[in-house]
């Protein structure tokens, strides 16, 4: 009796993680754009209570709203390397959120931190870049400008953080 109950509660179980309901994100990446429209639309039996917009995690608050809309859009215009991120859509409904991610990859924008170092013979000097975009470069190089203006790559003593 007790395995039929078991059987019973994980049947019940799959039933409402099944009904939960589907999302399809369109496009479903955007990459190296200038402007770019996301949009989700959900199929479910559950209500839909509300919907919201949210940039790595983080809810855009300009997105939210109450009500039962099953199809939402985000536009993006003059998307640059500050825009790139992880966005996701995300549904209210009855039992909790479902969402749907859609990644913006933008080229990412490296730039010294300080424009000009000086230093005397002998010093010891720390060189640091930043970069923005999605996703953040994971290798990088430095080089200096050798004889006749031919760069030549650093390999002593570099890091990456």
């Amino acid at each position: 009796m007790a395995l039929l109950r078991i059987a019973v509660l994980l049947v019940c179980l799959c039933w409402v993680h099944a009904d939960a309901g589907v999302i399809v994100a369109q496009p479903a990446v955007v990459s190296n754009q200038t402007s770019a429209v996301l949009h989700c639309n959900i199929t479910t039996t559950t209500a839909v209570l509300g919907h919201f917009w949210t940039k790595n995690g983080k809810t855009i608050e300009s997105t939210s709203e109450d009500g039962p809309a099953i199809s939402i859009e985000y536009k993006l215009e003059n998307i640059d390397s500050k825009s790139g991120g992880l966005y996701a859509c995300v549904f209210r409904i009855e039992g909790g959120e479902l969402s749907e991610n859609i990644p913006v990859k933008t080229v990412p924008h490296v730039s010294a931190y300080k424009k000009q170092e000086h230093g005397n013979e002998g010093d010891k000097g720390i060189l640091v870049c930043e970069s923005h975009g999605y996703p953040l470069p994971t290798d990088w190089s430095w080089a200096v400008l050798g004889p006749d203006d031919v760069e030549q790559e650093i390999t002593n003593a570099t890091t990456s953080t």
